[in-house]
């Protein structure tokens, strides 16, 4: 969470002075929508990038987790604390 809040306040700006709000990807695609019905631009850009990184960093932290456990014992009883799992 406080990385994605430290994203937020860094790409929120870059994204409105860069690019307008709009960038070329689908998530740009999804902010210009929002904006063109009458949504401030700042909002939507910040609400869109929590959303997001929030997905993002679920996502990735799953993938870690399942990649993690199947790691076999062998493997991980090189590194410290190991025996934890």
């Amino acid at each position: 969470m406080v990385v994605t809040l430290a994203l937020i306040i860094v790409a929120a700006p870059i994204k409105i002075l860069v690019y307008g709000g709009i960038t070329p990807n689908s998530i740009g695609a999804i902010t210009s929508i929002i904006v063109a019905t009458g949504q401030d631009l700042f909002q939507t850009v910040v609400g869109i990038t929590l959303v997001t990184n929030l997905v993002d960093k679920i996502i990735t932290t799953l993938v870690a987790w399942a990649i993690l456990v199947v790691l076999p014992v062998r493997l991980l009883s090189r590194f410290p604390r190991a025996e934890k799992r």
